[in-house]
């Protein structure tokens, strides 16, 4: 087996893992259900007027990105669901594909997959409560796909009118850690891996308080001398907990100990 990664056999692993279309509805129908409560939350039921509306549906759109971005990583505490049973397991180490290939793959489904998922999600869900105030509210139609759009094109990193790099690796390199620590758990935790990403983070959070506390905000970002530290400490963990799960992930037996999966 050859060391490079074949595009024509990382498309039959991702063919292979590909959830059904029953697991798939049913998948993008909570994403639906979710966001569309909490859009109904930021904006309410009663008292409608067209400035309530925008504003609900600005703070719909933040409430999207918050639990989107964390939902992608809870996601992947479940990549490797499916070496819990033995037959699965054994049908999927004797693929013709490399450990490699099996890896990348089934980072590929749990983040770009949901990612597509989520988005799909935020789009229906808009769609059904701007259709929802329309009918409460004729005189004027709102939707918070304008905002959903202003974020994706990262339009609030923008000062005097360049990227502010620093500021936009602020937000996301926390996010990629803590997506690292999911990945290297369900790598190597056979049950409850999410229990176990969930404490780093919850250490972390005194930190981040104490951050937010004497950091000075500028542009909506943090800026102290904090900052760019911080964001290499988050970037070097988050590759190294990447090539750890990648290192460890062909060393999960499929019998073994009953809740680490490389013992």
């Amino acid at each position: 087996m050859t060391n490079h990664i074949s595009l024509s056999r990382l498309w039959r692993l991702l063919h292979w893992q590909m959830p059904g279309t029953v697991m798939l509805t049913i998948l993008l129908g909570v994403w639906v259900v979710l966001f569309t409560t909490f859009h109904l939350m930021d904006v309410g039921m009663t008292d409608l007027n067209e400035e309530l509306l925008r504003e609900g549906a600005r703070k719909a759109t933040a409430s999207y990105w918050t639990i989107g971005a964390n939902m992608l990583c809870i996601m992947a505490c479940s990549m490797f669901n499916l070496l819990f049973d033995k037959r699965t397991a054994h049908g999927y180490f004797m693929l013709p594909s490399t450990m490699q290939e099996k890896f990348v793959a089934s980072l590929l489904l749990f983040t770009l997959g949901n990612m597509i998922l989520l988005i799909v999600g935020f789009v229906v869900a808009d769609v059904l409560c701007s259709c929802l105030y329309y009918v409460l509210y004729p005189a004027v139609f709102v939707s918070g796909l304008p905002d959903f759009l202003h974020h994706l094109m990262l339009h609030d990193y923008y000062v005097d009118g360049h990227l502010e790099l620093l500021m936009l690796s602020d937000d996301l390199c926390p996010l990629v850690w803590w997506h690292s620590v999911c990945v290297l758990c369900a790598a190597v935790i056979r049950r409850n891996a999410i229990l176990f990403a969930v404490v780093p983070l919850l250490l972390g959070f005194p930190f981040l308080w104490l951050r937010g506390k004497y950091a000075t905000e500028l542009a909506g970002g943090l800026y102290d001398s904090w900052t760019l530290p911080v964001c290499i400490l988050f970037s070097v963990l988050a590759v190294v907990h990447y090539v750890a799960a990648y290192k460890l992930f062909p060393r999960r037996t499929i019998v073994g100990h009953k809740y680490l999966a490389i013992l």
